[in-house]
Formats: C-alpha cells, structure tokens, sequence
C-alpha cells in the first residue's frame, strides 16, 4: 500500500527532524560548555537542552487542555504557554548578552576564570584545554601554562614537552562563542517549530478536523435515514404509552447507538 504524503505526515517529519536536530546541538552545547571549563553559565545549555522535550510536551497539552470543558483546567493553557514564552526568551537573552560583549570583556573574564585554575592548581581543567584547544597557557604559550613551574618545570615546559606553539586565549573564547550560538540556534529552531505547529495544527488541521468530523456525522444521519423510513412504513414507530403517562402518550424513535447501530429511545 503506498504511503500518502499529506499535510499531516509533512508535519510530523517537520517536528522529528527539528527535534532531532536542536536536541544534537544543545548536547553538543552542554558538552563542550563542560568539557572545555568555558565560563559560561552550566545551566544555560542544560536549559536550552530541557527546552526540547518540554516544547514537544507543551505544543500537544496546550491544546488538549485549551479544549477541556472544565474551566480550571482551561486555564492551565495560556500559563503553560506563557512558561514556555518565558523561558525561551530567557535563554535567548542570557546567550546574546555574553555574544554581545566586547573583547576586553571576554578577556577579562577568561582570564579570571583560568586564573582560578592556576590558583587551585587545577591541572584536569587546565591540562584539557590545552590537549583538546593543543595549545598551551592563556596570553602565551608561557603564560600559567601546565606542566606548572616548579623546580623541575620551566615556563617553557608546556611548549618544550607538548610541542605546542599557540596560546589558548583565542580558540578557548572562539569554543565559546560556539557553545552561546548553538543555544541561541536551538531556541530559535523551538521558536519556528511552535509557530509552525500552532500554524497547521490549531488552524489548518484543526478547520479539516472538524470538516471531517461533520462530513462523518451526515453520513451517519444518511444511513439512519433509509431505515427510520422503513420502520416507519412497516408500522415500527408508534406511539406508546409509558408507566400511566399523558393521554397522549410518548413518542418512540429510533436512534444510532455506539454498539449495536441503532437504539429505541421513548420521547
């Protein structure tokens, strides 16, 4: 049987691959942002990476509950939609903001940064960033660089045992600029991917879901129709009189029934 390629099977697709997509990057984000001691917030990619299940969560309840007859539970809607407004903005912001800062800025606080781990004598962090960067110190290639100097260690003996010959102040920052715009790619793809549900599904799939549920209900009434009519003739509707009721007596139907098709129902 060949597969029908309609509106709905192009939506579904869309929000796999962007799902997919956003969550491949925002772990990617959260690894390097661990991985290479950035000093960026840990929470903002661990966010950025929640806000993808929480999306695909929020997207389907937002309209199951805005449906709900019950008004409390109707209201949950717009406040589980405005959470989700809140948070993809917040994360937005923090990620353009640390984008948008000068250079001496980001410096600055590299550096303070790789100062706490010289200070500790943090030699994981700072041994990592130069194996994975292959870089050694921050401002040279002598600057708090590891090996750290002692009486068996020069300054040079980072670029004399490692055979490095850059320092890691630029491909430590440019690591992360990469992690800020991975965050901010994945919050606009969450972005894109709730207007475009709320596009097709409230408003385009919505208007067919109802057509299809009206089209259903006439040709229910269509098929009840010929046998009401029979019934009728071969004397099956009649009035009756139900437990010592008016002089006039009720009138019997006959109705569809979920089960067996058709129920009679005294009026």
């Amino acid at each position: 049987m060949p597969i029908k390629f309609n509106s709905v099977f192009f939506i579904h697709l869309l929000i796999t691959i962007t799902s997919i997509l956003a969550f491949v990057i925002a772990v990617i984000s959260w690894t390097r942002t661990n991985t290479f001691s950035l000093p960026v917030p840990l929470s903002l990619p661990i966010l950025t990476t929640l806000l993808i299940p929480f999306t695909l969560i929020a997207l389907p309840l937002t309209v199951f509950l805005a449906k709900s007859t019950r008004p409390k539970v109707t209201l949950l809607a717009p406040i589980l939609n405005t959470l989700h407004t809140v948070l993809s903005t917040l994360l937005l912001t923090i990620a353009l903001i640390y984008l948008s800062r000068s250079s001496p800025i980001n410096a600055c606080t590299l550096d303070q940064t790789w100062q706490a781990f010289f200070h500790a004598r943090n030699a994981p962090a700072i041994r990592t960033i130069q194996d994975r960067l292959q870089c050694c110190g921050l401002r040279s290639i002598h600057d708090r660089a590891w090996p750290f100097k002692d009486r068996t260690h020069d300054d040079k003996a980072c670029a004399v045992q490692m055979g490095y010959t850059r320092p890691c102040l630029g491909p430590w920052r440019a690591e992360e600029i990469g992690v800020l715009w991975m965050v901010v790619v994945v919050v606009v793809l969450m972005g894109g991917l709730k207007v475009a549900f709320w596009f097709f599904r409230v408003r385009g799939m919505g208007a067919n879901w109802d057509a299809k549920h009206d089209d259903a209900a006439q040709q229910q009434r269509n098929e009840y129709e010929p046998i009401r009519d029979r019934e009728i003739e071969e004397g099956g509707v009649e009035e009756a009189e139900v437990g010592g009721g008016d002089a006039a007596g009720t009138t019997g139907r006959l109705l569809p029934h979920s089960e067996s098709g058709y129920v009679w129902r005294q009026s």
